[in-house]
């Protein structure tokens, strides 16, 4: 019986070792523009939390949770998290002594959709992305379903061994990796871009929601869709 009980405390002595590691591995961003703020807006919980760690486990615990503030005072630590990135502080009520964090889940390492948790994304080829056709929100920090043309930006997410079919804006060329993903930024139409093996860059203003008749496995290439604002 003892045996068994020192055993369950070791296993539960592995876990938060394992999740204070993984917190460190999810590169939390604390940003200074936001401090002693707090927010309402897309508010997921509020609860007691004794640190800023605790309060970056129960956001990685609750689904959606993509930013979370820590208010500490003489009656101790409350931890809020938010679905969505608040990006102005006059979003906000001025509350002294709040951290602002947030949880860089994009391109996380996982086996399952669920570890995700942010909607309209998912476990991509062993990586945290968002569903192909959906567009990461850099301000947001989440994905969304449309993004205007102003507002695409000349960064991407990568989708290995995929590509869209008959879509491309012209003749396919030949160049560099980096080039091709610098031709691709440059056209203000393009949203999408396949590149591959052999060096063919084709530059497409579809995604896969736009054409999912054309979307389809392709080990010789990478697909590439620029993120929003």
């Amino acid at each position: 019986m003892k045996l068994t009980s020192t055993l369950m405390m070791c296993a539960v002595c592995l876990m938060l070792l394992q999740f204070t590691e993984s917190v460190q591995q999810m590169l939390l961003e604390k940003r200074a523009a936001q401090e002693n703020y707090i927010f309402l807006e897309n508010l997921l919980f509020e609860s007691e939390a004794g640190s800023a760690i605790g309060c970056a486990r129960f956001c990685w615990m609750s689904p959606a949770c993509v930013m979370f503030t820590v208010t500490v005072t003489s009656l101790g630590t409350t931890c809020r998290g938010h679905a969505v990135v608040m990006t102005s502080a006059t979003q906000g009520t001025w509350t002294a002594s709040t951290s602002f964090w947030i949880t860089k889940w994009l391109k996380r390492e996982c086996s399952s959709d669920a570890e995700c948790g942010v909607p309209l994304s998912e476990c991509f080829a062993g990586r945290c992305l968002c569903s192909p056709g959906y567009y990461f929100s850099n301000s947001k920090r989440v994905c969304v379903e449309g993004c205007a043309e102003a507002d695409l930006q000349s960064t991407f997410l990568a989708y290995p061994a995929h590509g869209i079919a008959g879509n491309n804006m012209g003749p396919c060329s030949t160049v560099l990796k980096e080039d091709c993903l610098a031709l691709c930024g440059q056209q203000a139409k393009a949203r999408t871009c396949d590149f591959s093996v052999a060096s063919s860059c084709c530059l497409q203003a579809v995604t896969k929601r736009d054409a999912p008749g054309s979307w389809s496995p392709d080990v010789l290439y990478t697909h590439y869709q620029k993120t929003c604002l």
